[in-house]
């Protein structure tokens, strides 16, 4: 049966309608080398038989004040999500990079399921490589990650994937008319109003809540301001401003990577006597610095985003659960020290703000939001995300070394979405390595070999090494 995507989902999918504002998430896998191909097709269909999202589209629904649907595809085709490539002779990692940022952010079909992956050979060295694409309404990274947990062995001997019927999974009826199109047009319609009516009177009965009770018209009021321009990518507060230098927007992109060791980060944390994440997002407030002072220019203070997890024990990998939260740091002049326990204090601020709200916050702002008209909250959303230098997230990834159709990965790299900000660094961890995705605007940011350079130099500050 159908389901209604949460408002939360429902606002990631809207916003899309503006293309400077994908939320198309990705990563890189490196394998030891190039995969069999029929192994491939089973172990992804088996992937896609384990997870039922990634057999659901969006539906739209006949009036819109009613929620998009998750529904299946009857129609799903795996050689459309699932691709083969191979580069010219002795293609490397700079590459692999600029071909992984065009998978990437070439738009979904929107009526189709919203993922894709991408086998990728004839890399230096023998190798192989997986370019993985999930439409951020699907899950946030950590379910991403859950997910794609389906697709891994843990043993270089481990057995094939069993084969599975997607057909039947596809046709649970097994009736071969069956579609997803309502039988029923006015049945359609009438389920849509009647959405749209229980969804409009829960948000009057909630108007009437905070009339009766004033006070917390101001908390709620501001608070779910200030969440709504963090999931617009996280913005800075009302009249900040990032860096001049870094204004311009544009919908193309650009994509690095930086490896290193998760010990490094571990013993910068200590030092500092903050958290991993804190060193992290310090590490690339050195980074802006640097660029800037490298062309010659000045940046006093820097706007930022911290994706904050709400996650709970249990909760499903297809899922948002998530708050990005605004930051200001400190920039020219300031030690990294500062800046690591600036991070620490502003994060812990904002998470006690969220535990006051309790619930869910941002699907409770999303949902007045999503009767606001989608070019409308675009416009806000462009407008403030070009007040962002950059956004970050931080995920575990796998502890333990695994496998994909029988060979070894090697290294993930992770690729968050840029979203109107300047650039977008997700930190992903694999074992006791780390890898960092620096995904730009290069409108924003047009030399990515200096920020590369200057976000290895910025960690350096921290005394982490990346290279």
């Amino acid at each position: 049966m159908p389901t209604r995507l949460t408002d939360t989902e429902a606002l990631l999918w809207s916003m899309e309608d503006h293309p400077s504002l994908s939320s198309t998430m990705g990563s890189v896998m490196l394998l030891d080398g190039p995969p069999d191909p029929d192994r491939v097709r089973r172990t992804v269909a088996h992937t896609v038989g384990a997870v039922e999202r990634l057999r659901e589209r969006v539906v739209e629904p006949l009036i819109k004040v009613a929620p998009p649907e998750w529904a299946i595809d009857p129609r799903l085709d795996l050689d459309h999500h699932l691709r083969f490539l191979r580069l010219p002779p002795k293609a490397g990692d700079d590459e692999l990079a600029d071909l992984a940022a065009m998978i990437v952010n070439d738009p979904f079909d929107r009526t189709r399921p919203l993922w894709q992956w991408t086998i990728i050979t004839g890399l230096s060295g023998g190798r192989a490589a997986v370019i993985s694409k999930l439409h951020h309404s699907i899950a946030d990274g950590a379910g991403a990650l859950q997910m794609g947990a389906n697709l891994f062995d843990f043993a270089d001997d481990a057995p094939e994937k069993p084969a599975i019927d997607l057909d039947a999974l596809l046709r649970p009826d097994d009736d071969p008319d069956h579609d997803d199109e309502p039988i029923d047009p006015d049945r359609g319609r009438a389920d849509s109003l009647r959405a749209g009516a229980d969804r409009l009177v829960g948000l009057l009965n909630d108007a009437a809540g905070m009339i009766a009770d004033p006070g917390r018209i101001g908390g709620i009021g501001n608070d779910a301001m200030a969440t709504f321009r963090s999931l617009s990518q996280q913005f800075p507060g009302a009249g900040r401003h990032g860096s001049p230098l870094w204004a311009e927007r544009s919908r193309n992109r650009r994509l690095c990577f930086l490896d290193g060791d998760l010990d490094g980060l571990r013993r910068s944390a200590t030092a500092h006597g903050c958290r991993l994440n804190d060193v992290f997002v310090a590490g690339l407030a050195g980074a802006a610095v640097g660029y800037h002072h490298d062309v010659g220019a000045e940046l006093p203070e820097i706007q930022a985003t911290v994706v904050v997890s709400t996650r709970s024990e249990g909760d499903a990998a297809e899922h948002n659960a998530f708050v990005p939260v605004a930051i200001t740091l400190p920039g020219d002049g300031a030690e990294p020290g500062d800046r690591c326990r600036s991070v620490r204090t502003q994060v812990d601020e904002a998470k006690e703000r969220l535990a006051a709200l309790g619930g869910d916050p941002l699907g409770s702002f999303s949902s007045i939001a999503g009767l606001v008209p989608s070019a409308l909250t675009a416009a806000f959303t462009v407008d403030q995300a070009s007040r962002v230098d950059f956004a970050t997230s931080n995920l575990p990834g796998p502890p333990v070394p695994v496998w994909f159709a029988g060979r070894a990965v090697t290294r993930f790299r992770p690729i968050g979405p840029v979203s109107g900000t300047a650039f977008n660094a997700t930190l992903l961890s694999y074992g006791e390595r780390v890898s960092v995705g620096v995904h730009l605007d290069p409108a924003a940011i047009p030399d990515v070999a200096l920020l590369r350079r200057c976000v290895a130099d910025g960690f350096e500050g921290v005394e982490v090494t990346l290279r």
